[in-house]
């Protein structure tokens, strides 16, 4: 389990588990502002890396993604909302992927997030 995706399983358990919602939002902010200023790869470990596994650990709580979203600064809502779109009418990682090769095999590139959100597109 990669850095990421840890700290998702801790924002979950140690923060949202314990009601310390200030300290999401903190930390949040700071992903979100990483997330605008970042180069790629390093908007992919935070897309997918931490929101898409928060989204899959929330996923399975009763109230644990609606508790969630009001506390994504704008950039993150994005994110979670375009991550949502792409799993939407597919029930496992196997078929997002599938998808995806299937975009790739008729030639078309996977977006990048600067491309989704209308970002500044970054340097390595």
């Amino acid at each position: 389990m990669h850095r990421l995706s840890s700290f998702a399983h801790f924002v979950d358990k140690e923060l949202l588990g314990k009601g310390q919602v200030e300290e999401i939002r903190r930390a949040l902010l700071l992903l979100d502002k990483l997330f605008l200023e970042s180069n790629e790869p390093t908007r992919d470990l935070i897309g997918i890396g931490f929101i898409e596994d928060l989204q899959n650990i929330l996923s399975g709580q009763a109230n644990g993604c609606r508790t969630m979203i009001p506390l994504l600064p704008p950039t993150l809502l994005k994110v979670w909302n375009q991550i949502e779109k792409q799993w939407a009418g597919h029930s496992s990682l196997m078929e997002v992927i599938e998808a995806e090769m299937a975009q790739s095999a008729e030639g078309r590139q996977p977006a990048s997030w600067a491309e989704i959100l209308g970002l500044p597109k970054t340097q390595l």
